[in-house]
């Protein structure tokens, strides 16, 4: 299973995290400049395996999922970004 959706940014070159957190577990994060190159002038798909969403490994549940985030923190800076067509596939 996988987690894909689109982003666009309003300079380029944004990274951000992407998270994911199912009800018992904790809240994982990857960083987004391990899958995509965010671009201001179109949208781009990006595809995460939900296999690599790891806590003291163990994988996020996604039968059980609570909560998907998109954020900034102190190592991916700040910054503007359009998030479209979030789904799971497979």
């Amino acid at each position: 299973v996988n987690i894909s959706f689109a982003v666009r940014g309003m300079t380029g070159n944004e990274t951000f995290l992407i998270g994911l957190k199912d009800i018992p577990g904790k809240p994982v994060t990857l960083e987004s400049k391990n899958y995509v190159e965010v671009s201001s002038s179109k949208w781009t798909v990006v595809v995460v395996p939900i296999s690599k969403f790891v806590y003291q490994g163990v994988s996020v549940n996604p039968q059980a999922l609570e909560n998907i985030s998109f954020s900034f923190d102190e190592r991916n800076g700040s910054g503007i970004i359009c998030i479209d067509d979030i789904a799971f596939t497979k």
